[in-house]
């Protein structure tokens, strides 16, 4: 006599049985264990009692794995008794209509027998391979391991590579657990480590969108939305550290801005200077620059920086002849509501100077600091003094020299520095030496340095150079190429060589280095016969 008790786990299966049940006041051992005892004590080859409170079952499989035989069969003598030789055999009902039937893992819909219930539980003591749980206390380290190990790829790797890797851990661990439990029969609480990899990948990637994003909005006032993509997307490789590069700084502010301040109201100074600083850095950002700060109504501009630009000469000045043309569409808008006009002087020079995060615990700011900005600083304050809107220092000069229209001031002495700085006005590519005159027809471009050839829309022409649109965008200012073109009004054919000198949008000037023996008169005779521009 002993009893068959079995209590199921919280989701109603049965897993588990106990080596004890306890009937009032006295604790009986449980069926299963006494069948194993008197299996040992008859002679009957059996693995040692585990000497464990109860055992997780190790289910052959689903209901039907051990042989049935119907009592029936047994009691009319239809079974021959050799069937039983050497067999633990257990008698008891199968049919559901008794309610003996109950959900284990391999019958979850309850249709396992208790009586095949307990012809697992014996043969697991039989055989000695009951289910090991890994201990709590490893499950926890395990845990722990896999939700570091998670946050580590997460924060090392990009959002995607770190998703793939630690799909990739957790493949391993499920193979590993799956064969653990098939080789040795130790049970590893994967849900816990699976969710403990989704926690610290989860809660990694919700921090670094988060830093990511705090980090966008402090840098976006500096870089322009690319150059901050490629930062973001390359912060393990880009290094916004202080050190020493070559850059071109570019100052500009606005001529006269106290007195204008004197004339009109605090709110409309502000509103007006947040428009004029808002066009003014969209101009920046279109030319690869970088925006060092605001002082006022100055702001400063970084190019080479933080990214390695070979043209950030030109783009500076380009960004200066635009920062001429947006001012005076600012200036008409604002004139026509407060009467007042808006210029500015634009100051560039290129040079050595320490570039990178600096500042105080308390705030850091991506600038440049050295001689190369004071100087282009001093250049801004000259544009007043020499009546002129852009100049730039020798060594922008030289940079884009042929590039574009410049006109030499002279040489100016500067604080700080032992020798006279020469400087360069930079001069609107519409100031031309030889009039021009309109002329609408096809002309072929063929690029010098690779064969490419476009077809584009000339505008005007003279005796320097022709003016085109439809230029490609992949054709730079500075590009030598072959000019041809005839049609319209054209006596003969025009054949030269030049060099684009400047471009805005599709539209650019070329000027001309070589042209045909008898290509000369061919313009002179045109733009004679034809209305000047």
């Amino acid at each position: 006599m002993a009893p068959i008790n079995m209590y199921p786990d919280i989701d109603a299966h049965l897993r588990r049985a106990p080596s004890h049940v306890v009937l009032g006041e006295t604790r009986e051992m449980a069926f299963d264990w006494v069948l194993h005892r008197l299996a040992a004590a008859h002679g009957l080859t059996v693995s040692p009692r585990p000497s464990v409170d109860e055992i997780i079952i190790n289910f052959r499989g689903g209901p039907r794995t051990f042989p049935w035989v119907p009592y029936h069969r047994v009691v009319g003598g239809e079974v021959r008794p050799e069937t039983f030789r050497d067999a633990i055999v257990l008698i008891g009902p199968t049919s559901v209509v008794l309610h003996d039937v109950f959900p284990t893992p391999f019958a979850s819909t309850g249709t396992m027998s208790g009586v095949e219930i307990h012809a697992n539980v014996i043969d697991t003591l039989v055989r000695g391979d009951r289910i090991r749980p890994v201990p709590r206390a490893v499950s926890l380290v395990g845990m722990a391991i896999a939700a570091l190990g998670a946050a580590g790829l997460a924060a090392r790797l990009r959002v995607a590579r770190a998703f793939v890797a630690v799909a990739l851990v957790w493949v391993a661990l499920a193979a590993g657990t799956v064969a653990a439990f098939i080789v040795v029969h130790v049970w590893f609480q994967a849900i816990g480590i699976t969710l403990a990899l989704v926690l610290g990948y989860g809660a990694t990637v919700v921090d670094n969108y988060v830093r990511e994003q705090r980090e966008r909005r402090r840098l976006s006032q500096f870089f322009s939305p690319d150059v901050l993509n490629e930062i973001v997307r390359h912060r393990a490789d880009v290094s916004l550290g202080s050190r020493r590069r070559m850059v071109t700084v570019l100052f500009s502010d606005i001529r006269g801005f106290t007195s204008i301040s004197e004339k009109v109201e605090p709110e409309q100074v502000a509103e007006m200077l947040r428009e004029y600083l808002t066009e003014m850095t969209e101009v920046v950002f279109r030319h690869g620059g970088t925006v060092d700060k605001y002082i006022g109504d100055c702001i400063m501009a970084l190019y080479n920086a933080p990214f390695e630009d070979a043209d950030h000469a030109a783009k500076a000045i380009l960004t200066g002849l635009e920062f001429q043309e947006r001012t005076l569409a600012v200036s008409a808008r604002w004139e026509a509501k407060l009467g007042v006009q808006i210029r500015n002087g634009v100051g560039i020079n290129t040079g050595e100077a320490v570039v990178g995060t600096m500042g105080s615990r308390q705030r850091l700011e991506y600038t440049a600091i050295g001689d190369t900005v004071n100087l282009a600083a001093r250049l801004e304050s000259l544009t007043k003094d020499y009546g002129t809107g852009i100049i730039v220092s020798e060594a922008t000069a030289e940079a884009v020299r042929g590039r574009f229209f410049t006109r030499e001031l002279g040489e100016v002495s500067v604080k700080g520095k032992a020798l006279p700085v020469k400087i360069f006005a930079v001069l609107p590519s519409d100031i031309r030496k030889y009039p021009r005159a309109t002329l609408t027809t096809a002309a072929t471009l063929v690029a010098v340095d690779g064969g490419r050839t476009c077809v584009v829309r000339t505008c005007d022409v003279g005796q320097g150079g022709v003016s085109v649109t439809g230029l490609p965008d992949d054709w730079p200012a500075g590009l030598a190429l072959e000019i041809r073109c005839d049609g319209a009004t054209l006596p003969r054919t025009l054949a030269a060589q030049g060099t684009i000198i400047w471009r805005r949008g599709d539209a650019a000037g070329i000027a001309f280095t070589t042209v045909e023996p008898d290509g000369e008169p061919v313009i002179a005779e045109y733009v004679s016969g034809h209305k000047p521009r």
